[in-house]
């Protein structure tokens, strides 16, 4: 009886002391590839992260954003996800921002046709100037994207976003001149340029992020965890705090809804009849019924690149 109970513990002892020490290389997922000295090394990996570390040692990770101005799920992720990574990786990422998205272009008749309709190539346009010409872009936009997602035109929006990222006097005039002329328009060409040149994988939607340059398609599931990613692909001796303790969701900061005084000084270009032209100088009332219209509702439309004749 003694013999019978000795047999199996000498089994289970023998199975305990075994060391495991293999795995199939072949079964580690790339994203694992250089997460681990030993697994570089042994499965013939280290070439090709170790050449990823020397190259991005201390640099920024460049994130490209294609968006539309009046997109909600583009307005959802400026004003939660990508907001947070500002607020926390700012010094560690290059954020470039790409307003054109699902738009297309007429070659031969060099009009733009926008998914919600001329009022959104109108801000697409306005979003190129404001981030050709503004210190701090990034804050503008989400500025002006939460009013937008709240149904402020961009005339009743542009003043308040202007006065929040405390722009001078010398960029707001370059963002009205921008906006009014002929340089707006191939701000928007280079953005469609930028957005069509999506290698390898071509943009299917916005929101839509390149990498470093790279467009993938399943590079689009980072949108999600996006803060943890960046943790996971930065090589630096200096992580920011972020990196080390539990993401913290749905920080953001509030701004103000108080409008601008409706009766400030006026100044800057007066708007054609068809209210094209922005003064950005005074806020302008609101004519406009607030839009409740579904996003299945809105019809394309087109609309000439050259909004106005600035002599």
């Amino acid at each position: 009886m003694k013999i019978l109970f000795f047999i199996p513990f000498l089994f289970f002892t023998a199975v305990l002391s075994t060391p495991y020490e293999s795995f199939d290389c072949a079964e580690i997922p790339p994203a694992l590839w250089c997460e681990n000295d030993q697994v570089k090394k042994d499965c013939g990996f280290d070439k090709l992260c170790n050449r990823y570390e020397r190259r991005m040692t201390n640099q920024t990770l460049k994130i490209t954003l294609l968006y539309e101005s009046l997109c909600p799920d583009c307005q959802e992720f400026i004003l939660g996800t990508l907001h947070d990574v500002y607020t926390h990786f700012k010094n560690y990422i290059d954020l470039e921002l790409v307003p054109f998205g699902n738009a297309k272009i007429d070659e031969k008749t060099r009009k733009v046709v926008c998914q919600h309709g001329s009022e959104e190539c109108k801000i697409n346009k306005y979003e190129g100037c404001a981030i050709n010409f503004l210190q701090k872009p990034f804050d503008f936009i989400y500025c002006l994207e939460g009013k937008l997602e709240k149904s402020y035109n961009l005339e009743k929006a542009a003043p308040i976003c202007l006065e929040y990222v405390k722009a001078d006097v010398h960029a707001i005039d370059l963002i009205t001149h921008c906006y009014n002329g002929e340089q707006g328009n191939k701000f928007q060409k280079a953005y469609a340029e930028r957005t069509l040149e999506a290698h390898p994988d071509k943009h299917e939607h916005v929101p839509w992020l390149y990498f470093n340059d790279i467009s993938l398609h399943k590079a689009q599931t980072y949108q999600s965890i996006l803060p943890q990613t960046i943790c996971q692909w930065l090589v630096t001796d200096s992580l920011p705090d972020i990196c080390y303790k539990e993401f913290a969701d749905g920080e953001s900061v509030e701004v103000s809804d108080e409008d601008e005084d409706e009766d400030s000084e006026s100044g800057g270009a007066e708007g054609n009849e068809d209210g094209d032209y922005i003064s950005v100088r005074r806020n302008k009332e609101s004519n406009g019924e607030e839009d409740t219209s579904t996003e299945e509702d809105r019809t394309s439309e087109e609309v000439e690149l050259n909004f106005v004749n600035v002599v």
